[in-house]
């Protein structure tokens, strides 16, 4: 979100969907094969207990060139996420368009930096001109 409220672009091609526990990246495994391709990655299977749990570490720094935005807006995003516990983090990312998005769906994050009062004024506005239009539609 950071990338976006700086320059109104988004940074990865990535869509965010609704999962249980919060947010994930739709088709994860098709990016963290790449990062494992590019060596930034590491693989290794939890334990005897848990066989089917894999567990990633960063082993190096993406090869792939970057405008320094976008290198910019990922490190305070790393710097951010940092500095919460798990419940804070976990807690932050249940946000609005977490919140109004259905389970598996693809989630709507750019509502995540409009204010709530915008988002209200937008919604009565919306439902004023549908209320005209049916009136319309009825004369």
């Amino acid at each position: 979100m950071l990338y976006f409220e700086e320059t109104g672009l988004e940074l990865t091609g990535y869509p965010i969907v609704h999962m249980p526990n919060g947010p994930g990246i739709d088709n994860a495994a098709e990016l963290i094969d790449e990062l494992r391709q590019d060596g930034v990655l590491n693989e290794a299977i939890g334990n005897t207990d848990r066989a089917h749990e894999r567990i990633y570490t960063t082993v190096g720094e993406a090869t792939v060139e970057q405008d320094p935005e976008k290198s910019e807006a990922i490190r305070k995003a790393v710097e951010w996420a940092n500095a919460l516990t798990y419940k804070e983090l976990k807690d932050g990312s249940h946000n609005r368009s977490w919140r109004e998005s259905g389970m598996g769906a693809e989630q709507n994050v750019f509502l995540d930096v409009v204010e709530d009062a915008r988002i209200d004024d937008m919604r009565a506005e919306a439902k004023s001109r549908l209320a005209r239009m049916q009136s319309l539609a009825s004369a």
